[in-house]
């Protein structure tokens, strides 16, 4: 009998240990983080979107989401994109306008989300700066235009803007506990990063994952190689754009490897994410919202993940982090990091797959290919 008694509380103590982390086990904390809400001190908390597409209507939503933020404006050349997205989150017509500066100069925002294709990111940005915003947040990549992001990145620091990219993984709550079990030594040095994405592209998914690599093991690029090809697939931004499908393999400075494989033959937007180390791994599936970590022992433990993956709320978090810190989770610096990779990326695959050491030269960084 006693055995059975043993067996029942192992199980219970096993359920409660999927609902709330053990402190002096784990130290990460309760696995349901609360919504974040912006402190009176930065309120009124005043946000315009520019761009009504699919980014800027998850960035609308996640500003009314946000206790203390308040959506003031949406910008769109297609001004009836943007009544009807002005209608769906209950911002008034008054609110919309197809010219970004004059909105911006009418409603003064403390933050301006440029969600538009990228290769208006930057120009867009020095629109809010040079109005006088100094929260700014650019979606990814930063731009098609390394010279030009670098430019608005010196312009930005003159004037003592806060400007990120959003890779909106550096403002969640599991990404951050799996860099914390890293640098405590949980697994060891880390040595071999996988990524599984399936059928997905280089800039617009695969860059989360170049840009998610550098953010776990705090350590640079120092080269690429790629095998890219066309998707076959029509892109939804327009057939003007171009990004390709396929896998990047990283080396980074202290010798850990990172894979990327986007190509077609796994599921869509199952991410598995590994890490593993001298002493253990890490496996991070993000469609199945939790994360585990085997140590050396071969104990495991499996975490719930305390946010999930809803990208309104996933982004509510990002506006969170762009109106309240003094420095963006994710910087111009780390979105010029990412666009030296695409980019390293697309040179390997054009020469057959070489390896291209990073940082890029002057001239390699001149290659502009215009991704969505």
């Amino acid at each position: 009998m006693s055995g059975l008694v043993r067996a029942g509380a192992k199980q219970v103590r096993g359920a409660y240990r999927q609902r709330q982390l053990e402190a002096g086990e784990s130290g990460w904390g309760a696995p349901v983080a609360p919504p974040p809400v912006v402190p009176a001190k930065h309120r009124p908390a005043r946000v315009v979107v520019i761009g009504a597409g699919i980014q800027g209507g998850i960035l609308a939503q996640g500003t009314v989401a946000l206790e203390g933020a308040e959506l003031v404006g949406i910008a769109d050349l297609d001004t009836d994109r943007a009544r009807a997205l002005a209608a769906k989150v209950g911002l008034a017509p008054a609110g919309v306008s197809a010219d970004a500066a004059a909105l911006i100069a009418r409603e003064r925002p403390e933050l301006v989300c440029v969600a538009t294709t990228a290769p208006s990111h930057v120009a867009l940005g020095r629109v809010a700066l040079d109005t006088g915003v100094r929260r700014i947040l650019l979606e990814k990549p930063i731009d098609i235009s390394y010279d030009d992001a670098v430019a608005f990145d010196a312009a930005a620091r003159a004037a003592g803007a806060v400007v990120g990219v959003n890779y909106f993984r550096r403002w969640a709550v599991d990404p951050a506990a799996v860099r914390d079990a890293v640098r405590s030594g949980a697994i060891g040095r880390v040595q071999i990063v996988t990524a599984q994405l399936g059928a997905s592209d280089l800039a617009m998914i695969g860059s989360h994952f170049i840009d998610l690599c550098r953010f776990f093991l705090d350590e640079e690029i120092a080269s690429v190689s790629a095998n890219l090809h066309e998707s076959g697939r029509v892109n939804v931004r327009g057939a003007d754009f171009e990004d390709p499908t396929g896998h990047v393999l990283l080396t980074f400075a202290g010798g850990a490897r990172a894979f990327i494989d986007f190509d077609d033959g796994i599921p869509k937007n199952d991410f598995v994410i590994t890490l593993r180390g001298e002493d253990g791994i890490i496996v991070i599936e993000e469609g199945q919202l939790r994360w585990s970590l085997r140590a050396r022992s071969t104990r495991t433990w499996t975490f719930p993940m305390a946010t999930g993956n809803a990208p309104v709320l996933c982004n509510a978090r990002v506006l969170h982090g762009m109106l309240t810190g003094d420095v963006a989770a994710c910087t111009t610096a780390d979105g010029l990091a990412a666009l030296d990779a695409v980019l390293a990326a697309h040179h390997s695959s054009a020469d057959g797959g070489r390896r291209v050491a990073l940082p890029l030269t002057h001239e390699q960084r001149q290659l502009v290919v215009r991704f969505p």
